[in-house]
Formats: structure tokens, sequence, C-alpha cells
């Protein structure tokens, strides 16, 4: 179930993400299995290593979103 759930949040993320670059936080960043293979899947996914995967890292991908794609 891991596997099938990373392997199409990766065709999702290739599919749709030409220019942007693509972020794992929150909860599901604490699930090692799915971690593992979306990382496999997405080379040059940026993941957090300083941050809790909890509810205390849920924005971090959010807010790298506004750092690096000024768009507003």
């Amino acid at each position: 179930m891991h596997f099938a759930l990373a392997k199409g949040l990766a065709m999702l993320v290739k599919k749709f993400s030409k220019k942007l670059d693509v972020c794992f936080s929150g909860g599901v960043a604490s699930n090692e299995l799915f971690n593992k293979f979306l990382t496999q899947f997405i080379p040059d996914l940026k993941v957090q290593n300083f941050v809790p995967c909890g509810d205390g890292g849920i924005s971090l991908g959010q807010a790298y979103y506004m750092l690096t794609n000024s768009w507003i």
C-alpha cells in the first residue's frame, strides 16, 4: 500500500510540478516506509530534517513555497 501511494503521488508530482520544487513534510513525513519510497521516486524531493513531522512542521512546505516562488 505504501509503495502504491508513493508511486501514485510521484506520478502526480512529475505531471504537475514542471518548474516547482517539491517538499515533503507534515504528519505523513513521519512514516519511514512512505518517505523511503517517495524519495526513491522523486530524487530531488526536499525532505525536512530539523522540523518535527507532526503539527509542529505541517506548514513547512507552504512556507518554503512562498519563499522560493515569489509570484504574489
